[in-house]
């Protein structure tokens, strides 16, 4: 309670992002105050309703964790068909409302072959924990995408995610994203500790009212930020522009010193910046968010097979056939499990 009267202390009106939190316990409508969309992928809704952005329905939902959980798909015993899965549930909360529901929802998942190839091996697979089940209910089960982590090197060339020294260095990041395909422009970009999982982001029960009323069910504490156009222009602030190859670049720029006066920006992916597009037009500033793999990110090839947890045939570049490890990152003697 002391610290929650602390942080009351503080103006965050300027605060260039929205806070996306997730407290465990059900939340429910009620007469007194309702907590139903306070918290969890029902915040998440209730933020980009507000923020009123444009409808593009050619748009894009990109999903990047490091952690896959159970989608809890329950099918129809009458005709087989899937009456319930999470994946569905977590799209409609990030599309808004179902009037800008996007077309598209893709994954950003690595593959074996980039785990075995990574700069720790298989030992990175220890940080992804992923059980072929779940992996299988995610990827079998939806339309959704499957995505590289990093673009497959042709002709000689380094893939482009390279530019940012991640090619090589599998994922711990979680970040949700809007895009537009055909144009390079992002919607919305949500960075936080929430992976794809129920617990994490709760799961809606008796959504039909049939015993207490319509309530979200969280399991964890989570925490993150939704960066829109407008959270930034209403944060009437400088924006840091950053640059994940060359640290002197970085450098404050004043994209936002009134926020009356000024527009939203235009937010785009770091690494996609010719020349030619670093200024969309006089009226709009442009943002680049420092994403950590490329857009637009690379499909999955026909013989690749997404990253699940346990043993693989094929030995990684250390000679090893699984990550070897109970636990995240080094062992208790600062030493790559299984090396």
């Amino acid at each position: 309670e002391s610290k929650g009267r602390s942080l009351r202390d503080f103006d965050f009106s300027r605060a260039a992002a929205h806070l996306l939190a997730s407290v465990p316990g059900r939340h429910r409508e009620s007469e007194g105050r309702s907590t139903l969309d306070q918290w969890g992928h029902r915040q998440f809704s209730r933020l980009l309703r507000n923020e009123q952005l444009p409808i593009n329905p050619n748009d894009e939902i990109l999903w990047n964790f490091s952690s896959l959980a159970s989608s809890g798909r329950r099918v129809s015993q009458k005709d087989g068909k899937t009456t319930y899965h999470f994946s569905e549930e977590l799209f409609t909360a990030m599309s808004g409302e179902l009037a800008s529901r996007p077309q598209g929802l893709g994954v950003v998942w690595p593959t074996v072959a980039e785990v075995r190839e990574s700069n720790i091996g298989f030992a990175a697979g220890a940080s992804m924990p992923a059980h072929k089940a779940n992996v299988d209910q995610l990827f079998e089960s939806r339309r959704a995408t499957m995505y590289r982590w990093a673009e497959p090197a042709e002709a000689g060339a380094a893939p482009k995610s390279s530019q940012l020294g991640r090619a090589r260095v599998m994922p711990h990041i979680k970040t949700f994203l809007r895009w537009a395909p055909s144009t390079g422009q992002v919607a919305w970009l949500a960075l936080t500790s929430s992976n794809y999982s129920m617990a994490a982001w709760g799961q809606l029960e008796d959504v039909h009212g049939k015993k207490n009323g319509p309530q979200l069910y969280i399991k964890s504490f989570e925490l993150g930020v939704l960066i829109t156009p407008g959270s930034l222009a209403r944060a009437g602030t400088r924006v840091r522009q950053w640059n994940c190859q060359d640290p002197a670049a970085s450098k404050d720029v004043p994209h936002l010193l009134a926020a009356e006066a000024a527009p939203p920006p235009v937010l785009r992916a770091l690494e996609k910046q010719p020349e030619e597009e670093r200024s969309t037009s006089a009226a709009a500033d442009v943002v680049y968010l420092p994403l950590p793999y490329a857009l637009p990110p690379r499909e999955y090839a026909v013989n690749d097979r997404p990253w699940c947890s346990g043993e693989h045939a094929e030995p990684d570049r250390f000679g090893r056939t699984s990550p070897a490890a109970k636990l995240y990152g080094l062992d208790k003697y600062g030493r790559i499990p299984g090396a």
